[in-house]
């Protein structure tokens, strides 16, 4: 399945080696990004409502899935392609129409797109010779640390990689900034980050 944001509305398409089906979701950008935020937080927060959870999963399904419905089959993969605030869908989670998850009925894949895939970097074999920036828990100010769980092994790992290559430079504690970070990637061949990251 693909899908388009588009300013009046999100183009899908759902195909397979039999059939191409598309339909229109008449949305405006603003009402999709508050539904799919909406969503997207109650699969984050333990403490939701699990009912509230399951009817807002089941709406999103109906709005993205529900043209479609008739032809998915739960024996194939179902490969989704979102794009701009689609991407924050927790699809898994999402309810179908017989009240089971996405998750539970397929083994779903989501993809950033054959676009994205285009721009890769050729794919390259990692050798213990090359310089390895490995950074780890980075020393935290309290109101930054409120907001985010420790992370324990996060430094055993960093130093668990360091120790991996010949030549490498590891960044933790209080080490850790973005120009220490961006002064030592001039250098690396390979770069490893053990921490918390906001997207």
């Amino acid at each position: 399945m693909s899908f388009a944001l588009l300013p009046s509305g999100v183009a899908a398409w759902a195909f397979d080696d039999r059939r191409v089906n598309f339909t229109w979701v008449a949305i405006t950008q603003d009402e999709l990004a508050r539904r799919m935020n909406h969503f997207a937080y109650l699969c984050s927060d333990p403490s939701s409502d699990l009912t509230k959870l399951r009817q807002e999963g089941r709406n999103l399904y109906d709005l993205l899935f529900g043209a479609f419905e008739p032809h998915l089959e739960p024996t194939l993969l179902l490969l989704i392609e979102p794009d701009s605030v689609l991407t924050t869908v927790p699809w898994p989670a999402l309810v179908d129409s017989s009240g089971e998850y996405l998750g539970s009925r397929f083994a779903n894949v989501v993809s950033p797109g054959l676009g994205y895939w285009r721009n890769l970097r050729s794919p390259a074999t990692i050798s213990s010779e090359q310089i390895a920036l490995v950074v780890g828990m980075p020393a935290l100010a309290a109101t930054v640390a409120a907001r985010f769980p420790s992370l324990p092994d996060a430094s055993r790992e960093a130093q668990d990689i360091a120790a991996r290559f010949r030549d490498s430079h590891l960044l933790s504690e209080r080490e850790v900034s973005a120009s220490a970070i961006r002064q030592e990637l001039l250098r690396s061949k390979v770069f490893h980050f053990a921490s918390q990251a906001v997207s």
